[in-house]
Order: C-alpha cells, then structure tokens, then sequence
C-alpha cells in the first residue's frame, strides 16, 4: 500500500492498524486506567475517519479495508482487555461471547464465499453494534463489565450479522458501504 496516496479518513484508520499493539501491552502491563483513555481516544478515530469519509467524499474500497481491519483489532484488544480484567464475568458470559464470534465468522465465510472477500457493507446497523460493543469495552475498562451494556452489544450485534448474511444473499455483486438492507434494495 502506498501511504502517500492516502487520504485523510484513510490516515485515520490505519492509525487504528498501527496502535492496536499499544493496546495489548497496556493490558499486559495490567495499567488499566491507561488502557481505557487509550483504547477510548483510539477507536474514536473510528468516528473521525467515518466523519471525513461522509462529509469530503474519501468512501472508497481502501477506506473500507482500513476501516475494517481497525475496528476488528480494536474489538480483539478489548476482548483481550476484558478476559483479562473482567476474567469472571468473562467466563461466565463466555456462550455469548462464543456465539457472537461464531455469527461473524459465519457471516465472514458466507461472505468470502459468494464475493471471494468481506462484504464491508458498513451498515447503520453495523455501527450501533459497533457502538455498543465499544461502549462495553470502554466503560469495562475504566469501571466494570456491565451486564446490560454487554447484552446490547449481543443484541445488536446479531442484529447487524443477521441483515448482512441477508445483504450477502440479496446483492449479487459485490460493493462497499452499502447502508442497510433498505439501501441495498434500492440500489438493485
């Protein structure tokens, strides 16, 4: 990838790419408050890269890998963080957390089956499961796991994996950024 040819939006997510691995290490240094400012001023970016995407037109396929791959490390360090600080409600929660897992990996698979890559439609419904689950992370991070924040997070998160999988069966050639199922039948 050329970094001289990126646009703003794309800096914005690849940040997330390269500062994932700080992250880690502040969980493994168990600095707890540090990794929640960190993690929370980070996956921000998410916001910021989504802001200048929309209002100065950077969309684009690139955008949508880097945008992507940040969100997808960002939730795996957050995971790692909360097996690590929150290891008890973890455990105890750990059939949804596996069932969430399975429900992206299948929608991934049923995706990179019928397009030969990821859908990286960025649904609405993509980014308030995305908002929750950062919401959980963030707020476990600084005070504790939530048990009402984390079954939102699951609750929406089937949500969004539910319309993607019918997104993925219903558009017959790939594309990026498409809204929602709405947007996806007024675009056939």
């Amino acid at each position: 990838m050329n970094l001289k040819n990126l646009n703003t939006a794309e800096w914005f997510s690849l940040s997330r790419i390269i500062t994932f691995p700080v992250v880690i290490l502040l969980v493994l240094l168990e600095l707890r408050q540090a990794t929640a400012w960190f993690y929370v001023v980070m996956f921000s970016t998410d916001f910021i890269d989504g802001f200048f995407a929309f209002f100065y037109n950077m969309e684009g396929k690139r955008r949508a890998l880097l945008d992507s791959v940040g969100d997808i490390l960002y939730l795996l360090a957050g995971l790692f963080g909360f097996y690590m600080f929150e290891n008890e409600f973890f455990v105890q929660h750990i059939g949804w957390i596996v069932f969430v897992a399975l429900l992206y990996v299948t929608q991934l698979a049923v995706s990179l089956f019928k397009y030969g890559k990821p859908s990286f439609f960025h649904t609405y419904l993509a980014k308030i499961a995305t908002g929750f689950q950062v919401v959980f992370i963030g707020y476990m991070f600084f005070f504790e796991a939530s048990a009402l924040i984390f079954y939102l997070a699951v609750f929406f998160s089937f949500l969004e994996v539910v319309e993607e999988v019918i997104m993925v069966f219903n558009i017959k050639k790939w594309r990026a950024n498409v809204k929602g199922i709405w947007d996806a039948v007024r675009k056939k």
